[in-house]
């Protein structure tokens, strides 16, 4: 008959497993708002913060883009590395957000300067996850943070990682 660990072990196992799991899906579920955010200096895409612990992060960086940069355009989106502080098995978590001072429009939680959401200003077009502006240009979909969050796939990237997390510490199923 084979032997497991003492269940003395048990408690540490669980622990390790879980602070795992939670640093893993902070880090999938930053990178997914990455990849799925709307992209034009790349400014809001490179903001994405992870800290540890029930923090608050408060979007406060000002927008160095030159009206030059915008007019131009978007630049090709090119994804950056996210740092997530290491897990402790306190289990305190993590909280993710965007150091943006205008990161609640760009998420689509309220309206812009004029008055108006980011999509009110794009095209009806659908573009694979994102929709065309009324200049052509690929932006992220309408409410695509909320749908993100709330549609079930922010929970399913984090049950996915701590099951991963689980694994990495030995339990099998």
């Amino acid at each position: 008959m084979a032997r497991g660990k003492p269940l003395s072990q048990l408690s540490s196992d669980l622990r390790s497993g879980l602070a795992l799991g939670m640093e893993m899906a902070a880090r999938e579920i930053t990178m997914e708002l990455k990849r799925r955010g709307p992209y034009w200096t790349g400014q809001f895409e490179a903001a994405w913060e992870v800290a540890a612990g029930q923090v608050r992060i408060d979007s406060s960086l000002a927008d160095q883009a030159t009206w030059d940069q915008i007019k131009k355009g978007p630049k090709s989106r090119q994804v950056t590395p996210v740092f997530v502080p290491p897990a402790d098995e306190r289990l305190l978590g993590y909280t993710i957000g965007n150091l943006m001072e205008y990161a609640d429009v760009a998420m689509d939680l309220e309206p812009g300067f004029d008055g108006r959401y980011r999509w009110e200003r794009a095209r009806a077009t659908a573009v694979g996850d994102g929709t065309k502006d009324a200049d052509g240009n690929v932006t992220a979909g309408q409410d695509w943070f909320a749908r993100y969050i709330l549609g079930g796939e922010g929970s399913a990237t984090l049950g996915l990682s701590v099951k991963q997390g689980m694994r990495l510490a030995g339990f099998t199923r």
